[in-house]
């Protein structure tokens, strides 16, 4: 932990956590395509795909020997009826060509006819193999659509229509949630689950409705197959253990604070014998001595200072009479970090030295956007980040960092409604290939208010059925649910802070108490935090010293926060004075009128137009003094002051 703290004896414990659990049964697979296709048209197709089919089966069409009459001769007459009830959803029916043989009228009667117009037996097509396999499958135009491989599949091991049922739609459910779910509403008494056999002729037309659309989901939909979870699986796990293999490139921390000073042959001042091994220190340096080898254990900034170490024990505080001079030092590298717990599919949690968390939720960001823009919104990533002092026992700080990683029940409880020009915006940033590919057409597709594009069950219940579209197709304002990217951060002075870690699962799993119920925040006001640093920070582009007028105005906040908390309502006549008033402090306190560069950046934070003369700056302000935007501040506050003391 000595080789962890920062320049103020600080370390960050992190969790990195994936909510994965909606990609791992498959569900979210349901928003992602394998084919893009006119949904409505295919819906029409496979509603009388359907009933076509339940008519063949009360029929018994699907049976060869109804094609005979009670003599074994072929029955013209029921081959015209079954050719009339498959021509409207067949790409190929009875009168289609096989083996160079074709059905025709001729005579008043059918005959089988060549190229040639030669006729032959109509016993001929009887012992003709694809007219009997097209008999127990028959040729239906929405499977040659949809599942050609599985469809041909049937056809070609002379398989009956039951078998590629089995499946195109006991494959998707059997031994799954949709299986439960199913057996819950009407349609269970129409299947034989032990046989997985549909019972057609029971069916009605609310059940064919129910069925065509499930059917055609599970055709278009990209299916959980085992390959694809586990690609899933992988993706998530190698996100994370490459974090973990460049930890040091994440976090941007400098080669020379990964460098580790020791030490050989270290003896006892006048004596030829070794240092004995343990634990010494001389000021804020720590060391480690092991079979004369002696390591600086310990992280000093500034090693100038310190000519020669006079080492000391900690059990005695007296001198050793051991001297180690820094010039006779070597030194190796190493990678300041520790791995609480190994890199897995769904989260990450380790430690690292406190001044380094910017750089690395800057660049987490970046990744994530490079890996999973695609699915932005739909696969959320939380970070929680607990700093503490290096000194305090770390069973403390990893206790907070479980409460901090905030476990999920129901990831519905996230969805928040955002404007799809927000995930037009991450998407932008395409490779080629993906750009080619038309990569976003497949995965990129989101449900909110609209009514357009493919109406898909997300999970297997009546409230998720909702309507995905190509975030392309949707316009900018229009609203669509997303799950979004968080962070999180806990400062802990005491230990009992981390009792203030609590999430209220009925407020989109905020925090708990007041004070802090606007975290954790959307990864995407990250740039807010940016902007506050470099407007406050000890070392902002004017080089000008802001630090006393910022602490002032945050003890005017705190002053008045309680008055504003109370009221429900941002309209009442008491919220109206303290808006007035706050709006007066921020112009007066940080002298905006007179520092452009600060007024610029403070209408960034808020969310006002940049390009409004500063004359107007007072009433923009008023109107954004809302709980909202002042619990941001000052948490901002508290994340680079309070936390990290960088402002």
């Amino acid at each position: 932990m000595d080789e962890l703290k920062d320049e103020n004896d600080r370390v960050a414990l992190v969790t990195m956590k994936f909510e994965l659990h909606d990609w791992l049964n498959g569900d979210m697979l349901n928003s992602l395509l394998v084919r893009e296709e006119d949904y409505i048209d295919k819906l029409k197709l496979a509603i009388n795909t359907l009933n076509v089919i339940k008519t063949l089966y009360i029929e018994n069409a699907f049976l060869l020997d109804k094609y005979k009459d009670k003599n074994g001769n072929l029955n013209d007459q029921f081959l015209l009826k079954i050719e009339n009830i498959v021509f409207p959803v067949s790409d190929s029916t009875l009168l289609r060509k096989y083996k160079g043989l074709e059905l025709k009228m001729k005579n008043f009667g059918l005959k089988l006819v060549d190229r040639k117009n030669n006729e032959q037996p109509l016993k001929t097509l009887l012992n003709n193999e694809p007219f009997k396999n097209f008999i127990k499958i028959f040729d239906f135009k929405l499977f040659n659509l949809l599942a050609r491989d599985a469809y041909d599949g049937c056809k070609n091991n002379d398989e009956s229509f039951d078998d590629f049922i089995r499946q195109i739609f006991f494959g998707s459910i059997i031994g799954t949630h949709w299986e439960e779910w199913i057996k819950k509403n009407g349609l269970n008494s129409k299947i034989d689950w032990d046989k997985e056999i549909i019972k057609w002729n029971h069916l009605t037309y609310d059940d064919i409705e129910f069925l065509s659309t499930l059917i055609l989901q599970f055709l278009i939909r990209k299916n959980p197959s085992p390959a694809r979870l586990r690609r899933i699986w992988e993706s998530t796990k190698e996100f994370f253990e490459d974090i973990k293999a460049n930890i040091c490139a994440y976090a941007c921390i400098p080669i020379e604070r990964r460098r580790r000073y020791y030490w050989k042959d270290v003896k006892i001042e006048g004596k030829d014998e070794n240092i004995q091994d343990g634990e010494y220190y001389d000021g804020e340096a720590v060391f480690w001595a092991n079979k004369g080898k002696v390591y600086l254990i310990s992280y000093v900034k500034d090693l100038t200072r310190y000519k020669e170490f006079n080492l000391k024990r900690y059990k005695d505080k007296k001198d050793m009479a051991i001297k180690l001079n820094l010039n006779d030092s070597k030194s190796e590298y190493y990678e300041p970090y520790i791995s609480i717990i190994d890199p897995t599919p769904i989260s990450w949690q380790f430690i690292i030295p406190a001044e380094y968390v910017p750089n690395l939720i800057e660049n987490v960001i970046k990744k994530y956007n490079e890996n999973f823009k695609f699915v932005y919104g739909k696969l959320p990533l939380h970070i929680g980040i607990v700093v503490q002092d290096y000194k305090k026992p770390l069973y403390v700080g990893v206790k907070a960092l479980r409460k901090i990683r905030r476990d999920i029940e129901n990831t519905e409880e996230l969805i928040l409604e955002e404007k799809a020009c927000k995930i037009k915006n991450v998407l932008k940033c395409q490779k080629i290939e993906e750009s080619l590919n038309n990569t976003q057409n497949y995965y990129s597709l989101y449900w909110g208010s609209h009514k357009k594009g493919y109406e898909f069950y997300l999970k297997p219940d009546n409230k998720n059925k909702k309507w995905i579209l190509n975030i392309d197709k949707l316009e900018d304002d229009e609203e669509i649910n997303i799950m979004p990217n968080t962070f999180d951060f806990e400062f802990l002075d005491t230990n009992t802070r981390r009792n203030d870690i609590y999430y209220d699962k009925n407020n989109k799993w905020k925090r708990k108490i007041a004070l802090k119920n606007s975290r954790p925040y959307d990864l995407d006001t990250w740039e807010k935090f940016k902007k506050f640093k470099e407007l406050f920070g000890k070392e902002n582009k004017s080089g000008v010293t802001r630090s006393t007028k910022l602490q002032k105005l945050i003890s005017v906040i705190y002053d008045k926060w309680e008055s504003i908390a109370n009221y429900k309502s941002d309209m009442n006549n008491d919220v109206e004075g303290i808006k007035v008033f706050l709006a007066s402090s921020f112009i007066n306190i940080l002298e905006l009128k007179k520092d452009e560069e600060l007024a610029k950046g403070i209408k960034k934070l808020f969310d006002i137009e940049v390009s409004q003369g500063n004359d107007k700056l007072y009433e923009a302000l008023k109107e954004k003094m809302t709980t909202e935007n002042l619990q941001l501040f000052l948490d901002m506050f508290e994340f680079w002051h309070t936390t990290l003391k960088e402002v």
